[in-house]
């Protein structure tokens, strides 16, 4: 926390750190080597070509002189362009070739301009920048002199002298020329790409200039027939330094890769010591490493939200995508065991006022995805700015890579990142820095799902390292009742999908208490689950998981509970869970009933409760529920009757059809009388009409309206005793109440019967349904007394195969 006043206002909140224009220096040795190494990823890098949009890459080459001093073995110097008589006296010392040019080996030749040696030095940096070998010293190592002539030319052919791997590419300078024809064509191999190149005859430069090209070893090329003229070429090897030629490289990209795999290997044998760079450093970093082992790499502002989760690392691009290929190829270069798992995270970094003295507070947390872009959670706290370890390939400083440009103050900040660790840390890291929910879902995102990690994690949570599996008693025995957690975390239906799936295949019944206790509560679409816990029931045998399932429901609120236990008996099929289940849910369904009737009777699971009390083979279920129902409000009785009859058919028992009867009988009676009730007239009697204002009171009973206001009292307590009087004194069906404070108070007489009352609305509703259980449940009019059996129920009997209830 800090001061927001005048004086102590920072705009920088990484104080502890080091100063926003101090330069991040990476942690530990490992990590400032593959820091460097990333440095060296050129754009297009190890490509076969470096040149720019245009499809040949042969250009002028400014730096070397146009005199380059050019000298044979017992010739002395030679000018240039070549003079018929200098190549008449040429050709007698060079090899012939196929095609008809001519070659001298390089110890024949020598450039004796200083000017030239020291150029070629700088466009060998130069290209190896292009060819991905940024920061390595290429060597030139002159290889031969060409000439051709009138009708030479070079038909397709590819070297195959590598000297031990040291050469990487060729650098083919053609010394100022006058000619015709004779272009250069490289081949790329595996495509029909072609690079062509003329050396400046297009821009009537080739007699002026030197112009280069250059190919990567190995590349199949022709030169065209020279038509007139002749075309003067030096030739060099692009070497590697002697002591990366041992890694075998066919591009800069691979040698790359190469490297920063070694640089990776070394990541987990850490030790967390800081490097001589870093005690130098004026950040003063005292940080060491955490043990995570981590290495993280902020990627471009531009990355954004939108195109990580529809794409995942192939929305990186430009550097952000040539580094992580560089990362993944040397990746996949290690051992399976020794390889790194990366994703990516979305950082965020606020600053919130907490309320008390001026004092401001920081908030930093990580949203994790998997490298296709899956989401494994929401944005967990997590101090990254202390526990991940960043790489600085650009040399950037804090500032550059913590705040936006156009940022005074600090209010926030937000930035995508590369994040990777070794295997063998996966564990512990995502557990640690990812939290529960993003953890295992990183391990879901595994194809296939590593059943050993998913179990070894579980474990972890129990604080435990191996788990005994639950008791074996009925599920309906005693279950422990606990409280709901108050932040539990949010997980989605597809999350817990995955997992109940990877559960199953691992086959470990222990996994389900954990699942329960850490994850089922943040879950909000718990009914569409439980299709997914009768898939558990039928994995695994009904008593290893009967316990945590039953205490996980016991958990919900009253009306949950009910639901989601008739929900996972019905999709049931072993017939003592199925029991034990229904059991529970009547259960449930009694402690439900005290609290609320109303939503009892109105709940979509009341014809389910019915339907499974009745198919229960324990008949304490339908005893049970049946006398629920009766004692229910017959008011409340029409969804239940409703739902219930949908569940009666002739296969029932008479004793069950019979209890039906009996519910609908009472919500019939009700019915009845309710609409009788509704339907009398409005009637009035005042047998003493001795009081203040009993002629208005009786102008208002005859008339149409259906309020009447008694005003002008002094307060409210003689608005009530006149309240009391007018309860007294008038015989009808009214509403009488009083309000306001002092000279404002009143009495307010309603009307509520006849056509006043307001239940005429439902009459219409209740007649129809009236009539609809009068088809449904039709009786005998003559039945007497004699027309119950013993219970009082109305007996049944069979006419083919219609049943009627009488």
């Amino acid at each position: 926390m800090w001061s927001d006043s005048e004086d102590e206002a920072d705009p920088w909140p990484f104080s502890s750190f080091g100063d926003p224009d101090d330069k991040l220096v990476p942690r530990g040795a490992a990590r400032q080597q593959i820091s460097d190494l990333l440095d060296r990823v050129v754009r297009h890098g190890g490509e076969f070509s470096f040149g720019a949009a245009a499809p040949t890459f042969g250009v002028v080459a400014p730096t070397l002189p146009a005199l380059p001093g050019l000298t044979v073995k017992d010739v002395g110097h030679v000018s240039v362009p070549l003079l018929k008589e200098d190549v008449e006296e040429l050709v007698g010392r060079f090899t012939k070739q196929g095609g008809g040019g001519w070659e001298l080996p390089a110890d024949q030749v020598e450039l004796t301009n200083p000017e030239w040696r020291n150029e070629l030095k700088k466009l060998c940096t130069t290209i190896a920048g292009r060819l991905g070998y940024k920061q390595i010293a290429l060597q030139a190592e002159l290889s031969k002199l060409l000439v051709y002539g009138k009708g030479s030319r070079l038909d397709k052919q590819q070297d195959t002298n590598n000297d031990n791997g040291r050469v990487v590419a060729k650098l083919v300078v053609q010394l100022p020329s006058e000619y015709e024809g004779g272009d250069l064509v490289v081949f790329e191999g595996g495509s029909d790409k072609q690079f062509r190149y003329d050396f400046g005859k297009k821009d009537n430069t080739a007699a002026f200039e030197p112009h280069y090209a250059v190919y990567v070893a190995g590349a199949q090329r022709a030169v065209e027939e020279v038509t007139s003229g002749y075309r003067l070429v030096v030739v060099y090897s692009l070497v590697l330094p002697s002591e990366m030629a041992s890694l075998g490289a066919k591009s800069g990209s691979d040698l790359l890769q190469m490297q920063l795999s070694e640089a990776l290997k070394k990541l987990e044998d850490e030790s967390g010591g800081t490097t001589e760079e870093e005690d130098e450093a004026e950040e003063g970093d005292s940080i060491g490493d955490n043990g995570n082992k981590s290495i993280v790499l902020l990627l471009s502002k531009h990355c954004t939200r939108q195109n990580i989760e529809s794409s995942g690392s192939g929305a990186l691009s430009d550097f952000d995508r040539d580094r992580f290929q560089a990362l993944s190829g040397a990746n996949a270069l290690l051992p399976p065991e020794k390889q790194l798992r990366f994703y990516i995270a979305c950082l965020k970094f606020w600053v919130i006022d907490n309320g008390r003295w001026g004092e401001k507070e920081a908030k930093e947390t990580a949203t994790w995805y998997s490298m296709s872009g899956e989401k494994l959670g929401d944005g967990n706290k997590l101090e990254w700015t202390e526990e991940l370890h960043f790489l600085n390939p650009g040399k950037e400083t804090r500032k550059q890579l913590w705040m936006n440009p156009d940022m005074e103050t600090y209010p926030g900040y937000e930035r995508y990142a590369l994040v990777g660790w070794p295997q063998a840390v996966d564990l512990a890291n995502s557990h640690t820095l990812m939290g529960e929910v993003s953890a295992i879902a990183s391990i879901l995102a595994e194809n296939p799902v590593d059943s050993n990690k998913l179990q070894t994690f579980f474990k972890t949570e129990m604080g435990e390292e191996e788990d005994t599996k639950p008791a074996t008693t009925s599920a309906y025995a005693l279950y422990p009742r606990t409280a709901p957690k108050k932040d539990e975390i949010p997980v989605s239906l597809a999350f817990c999908q995955k997992l109940c799936k990877a559960m199953a295949e691992a086959g470990d019944a222990t996994l389900i208490e954990v699942f329960f206790k850490k994850f089922f509560g943040g879950l909000k679409e718990k009914r569409e689950f439980v299709p997914l816990l009768a898939t558990l029931v039928r994995k695994f045998s009904w008593p290893d998981v009967a316990t945590p399932i039953l205490n996980t429901i016991d958990r919900q609120s009253y009306d949950t509970r009910m639901g989601l236990a008739l929900k996972l008996a019905d999709a049931l099929e072993d017939a003592d869970a199925r029991t034990a289940v229904t059991m529970f849910a009547v259960e449930k369904a009694q402690l439900f009933f005290p609290r609320c009737q109303n939503d009892l009777s109105s709940s979509a699971d009341v014809g389910l409760l019915w339907k499974l009390a009745m198919d229960c083979p324990d008949p304490k279920a339908f005893t049970e529920v049946e006398k629920l129902f009766q004692r229910m409000d017959a008011s409340l009785l029409g969804p239940v009757v409703q739902a219930c009859s949908k569940y009666i058919d002739a296969t029932r028992s008479a004793d069950q059809r019979a209890a039906l009867v009996s519910i609908a009988s009472t919500r019939r009676q009700w019915l009845a009388t309710e609409i009788a009730d509704i339907e009398k007239p409005f009637t009035w009697e005042i047998p003493d009409s001795g009081f203040l204002g009993s002629a208005a009171v009786e102008a208002f009973l005859c008339g149409p309206d259906s309020r009447f206001f008694i005003r002008d009292f002094t307060g409210i307590v003689p608005a009530r005793a006149h309240s009391a009087l007018l309860r007294g004194k008038i015989k009808a069906r009214l509403n009488i109440t009083e309000s306001g404070r002092g000279r404002e108070a009143f009495v307010k007489i309603e009307k509520a019967g006849g056509k006043f009352d307001e239940r005429r609305k439902n009459v219409k509703e209740y007649k129809v349904e009236l009539e609809r259980l009068a088809q449904m449940f039709p009786r005998d009019a003559e039945v007497g007394d004699g027309g119950a059996n013993a219970t009082g129920k109305k007996r049944l009997r069979e006419e083919g195969d219609a049943v009627v209830i009488e």
